[in-house]
C-alpha cells in the first residue's frame, strides 16, 4: 500500500475508536466569541470549568478560580466557580480580555478580544493534578 493510503487508513481506524469510546478522546479548552442573546450592549464572559483528570470524564471542577484583567476596566476581577463548573461575568466593557483558570496544579491563560454587545463563552478543562505549568493561549 501507499503511505497516503496507510496515513488516511489509520487516521480513519482513529476516528472510528474515538467516535464509539473505544479511545479517550482528549479534552480540549475553547473559547468563543458572539453577539449576546439579549441584545444588550455590555460585554459577558462566561463558561464552565471541568475537570480533566483521568478518570473524571470532564466533571465540573467546583471552586476553581477564574481571574479577568483588561486595561478597559480597574483592576483584575476574580470569581469561584459553582458547584457546576460555571462561572459569570457581566456588564463589562469592551476590551482585550485576559483570563486565568487555576485548579489544583494546572493553570491556564487566554487572551480574547470581545466587542460591544458580545459574549465569550469559555470551555476550559483542567487538570489539577498536572504538573505544574502556565499555558497562555491566544
Amino acid at each position: 500500500m501507499e503511505k497516503r493510503t496507510l496515513v488516511a487508513l489509520a487516521l480513519g481506524l482513529a476516528a472510528v475508536a474515538c467516535a464509539t469510546g473505544a479511545l479517550d478522546p482528549v479534552l480540549r479548552s475553547t473559547v468563543r466569541v458572539e453577539p449576546r442573546a439579549d441584545g444588550g450592549s455590555t460585554v459577558v464572559l462566561t463558561g464552565v470549568v471541568l475537570n480533566a483528570s483521568r478518570g473524571a470524564n470532564g466533571a465540573p471542577a467546583a471552586d476553581a478560580r477564574v481571574e479577568i484583567d483588561c486595561t478597559c476596566i480597574q483592576g483584575a476581577r476574580a470569581v469561584k466557580t459553582d458547584a457546576e463548573g460555571r462561572f459569570r461575568f457581566e456588564e463589562l466593557p469592551p476590551g482585550a480580555y485576559s483570563a486565568r483558570f487555576v485548579f489544583g496544579d494546572d493553570d491556564r491563560g487566554y487572551v480574547t478580544r470581545v466587542g460591544p454587545g458580545e459574549r465569550a463563552f469559555f470551555l476550559i478543562n483542567l487538570d489539577p493534578n498536572a504538573e505544574s505549568m502556565r499555558r497562555i493561549i491566544t
